[in-house]
């Protein structure tokens, strides 16, 4: 299964496993999610000091609901503390650590990360900062309100 294999790409895949063509249903509801934006910008300053994610807290940022919902995604789990320090130091004082902003990985249980997807989708956590096997160093995906 793959929601984002291109069609030349998934036929060597298939083809590299030796699947018959009548063996398997191809199912293609396609991907295209205009509600979600992958937003790519060059870092202009220090990795470590994350300041050039500060674009995610708006300077009018009077509510909540002024963050637009992202997941950030990090290749290191230790990342992820400094991150979220980050964020909620550019957030007004009154929103610090009400939880708006979470970590989320594969080092919490199961349980935990269902609450935690649960707030997200519901809105009361606006950004989710992960980690990906894949190693990715970092990547934001920004979603719309009405997302879920």
């Amino acid at each position: 299964m793959s929601a984002t294999l291109a069609p030349r790409v998934r036929k060597d895949v298939l083809l590299k496993l030796q699947y018959h063509k009548n063996a398997y249903i191809d199912l293609n509801i396609g991907n295209n999610r205009p509600n979600v934006s992958i937003v790519v910008r060059a870092i202009q300053n220090p990795m470590n000091t994350f300041s050039d994610l500060d674009f995610l807290i708006p300077d009018s940022v009077q509510y909540p609901e002024d963050i637009k919902k992202a997941f950030l995604y990090v290749d290191q789990i230790s990342s992820q503390v400094n991150l979220e320090e980050r964020l909620y130091s550019s957030l007004p004082s009154s929103f610090r650590n009400k939880g708006i902003i979470r970590p989320y990985s594969a080092t919490f249980t199961t349980e935990h990360r269902t609450q935690v997807m649960s707030l997200f989708k519901a809105g009361v956590i606006c950004i989710l900062i992960c980690t990906d096997a894949a190693g990715m160093v970092l990547s934001i995906t920004l979603l719309s309100r009405d997302f879920y």
